[in-house]
């Protein structure tokens, strides 16, 4: 008889231990799914911010200022292109200004894309075209601070960033 109890009893040990483990490990994957869920909806809500900021009246006057010179350099061969943005760039110290703003905060955020702070599928969508557009408009002046500066790695995230979403 008192085999029989202590093995009921050792049974019922070992299967509690065992549901007791069980119910840990649940909880364990249960805390780490919510920990991934809290950690996407941060991405997503810093990403929903820096399209917050792009559409801030801050980057107005840039917007304009770019769609003008975008205008100037549409009908013109590609070599005249850079000519004519360095020139536009040089005679307007204000220009200058906004233009270097608005590459140190898409370099910003192709630098939280790479390191993966904001979402790449939710940016593509609103960024796409500026990055596109931006870069093919300064993408010369670019070059040629890399060169003055010899920095060649000035804006290098966003370039980057300019080739991986070109072909998508």
């Amino acid at each position: 008889m008192n085999f029989v109890v202590a093995t009921l009893s050792a049974s019922a040990t070992i299967t509690g231990t065992f549901y007791v483990g069980k119910s840990i490990r649940q909880s364990a994957e249960s805390q780490e799914l919510d920990r991934k869920l809290s950690l996407e909806s941060q991405k997503i809500d810093r990403t929903l911010l820096y399209i917050q900021r792009w559409n801030d009246s801050h980057y107005s006057s840039f917007k304009k200022l770019a769609y003008q010179i975008h205008l100037l350099i549409k009908d013109q061969h590609q070599n005249q292109k850079g000519r004519i943005v360095r020139e536009e760039i040089e005679k307007n110290p204000d220009l200058r200004m906004e233009v270097t703003e608005v590459l140190n905060f898409l370099e910003e955020m192709a630098l939280c894309i790479k390191r993966d702070i904001i979402k790449e599928d939710l940016a593509v969508d609103f960024y796409r075209s500026i990055v596109l557009q931006y870069c093919d408009i300064f993408g010369v002046w670019i070059a040629q601070l890399r060169n003055e500066k010899e920095e060649h790695r000035l804006y290098q995230q966003l370039t980057d960033l300019y080739g991986k979403w070109k072909d998508r």
